[in-house]
């Protein structure tokens, strides 16, 4: 129960609990299902991207080995533990929540879901790098409405296990926002992502 950077991982509970809950037809510990959701709207960004807070939380950058840098919005790079930073992203976190955002759509069919859904995928394919007839992302975390220089030398492309942590995440819940609701942008990201984890970065 330490905590560090892998504290993210709570999405992973967030999706699977409304499926625990089809599943097992329990409501223990209900009012859970509602709080989440909640959280989870508020920490959308501007941008459309869902971010950890880490004002306030000393332990936010522990374990934190595939991050080279931080994003900003005014185009600059900072470093880690940079205190004017309160909060973060990157592609990964972000595929998991599209995942997340996915099961509460399919679970109540509400627009707003669906909605977030698709600026998510929108500001994910502006983050990306594009190369050929493939895509990948640096190895940063963003701060909201993060821009950074694509020819910088900090933006090279990840290979190896950096590569496949940052952006093979992402395919999966890509693939199935496009199956479900047949937004084409999905499709388009997830394929170019796809042939990076498969080629470029071996």
């Amino acid at each position: 129960m330490n905590h560090d950077w892998n504290d993210w991982c709570q999405i992973k509970f967030m999706e699977a609990l409304p499926l625990l809950r089809l599943a097992s037809g329990s409501r223990q510990a209900s009012p859970v299902d509602q709080v989440w959701p909640d959280v989870t709207l508020k920490s959308l960004g501007p941008d459309g991207l869902y971010y950890v807070p880490i004002l306030g939380r000393p332990w936010a950058w522990e374990s934190s080995c595939w991050t080279q840098g931080i994003a900003r919005a005014d185009g600059s790079l900072a470093q880690l533990k940079d205190g004017s930073i309160t909060q973060i992203t990157n592609p990964y976190v972000n595929g998991r929540m599209l995942g997340t955002l996915l099961i509460y759509w399919l679970r109540d069919h509400n627009p707003l879901w669906l909605d977030a859904m698709r600026k998510m995928v929108d500001r994910l394919a502006e983050l990306a790098i594009y190369k050929d007839d493939y895509a990948y992302y640096p190895a940063f975390v963003y701060e909201p409405n993060a821009v950074y220089d694509q020819d910088s030398p900090q933006a090279a492309m990840p290979v190896h296990i950096l590569g496949g942590e940052i952006s093979a995440r992402l395919p999966e819940s890509l693939g199935k926002f496009y199956r479900l609701t047949g937004y084409v942008p999905a499709r388009q990201l997830g394929e170019k992502v796809v042939r990076y984890v498969k080629h470029p970065m071996d």
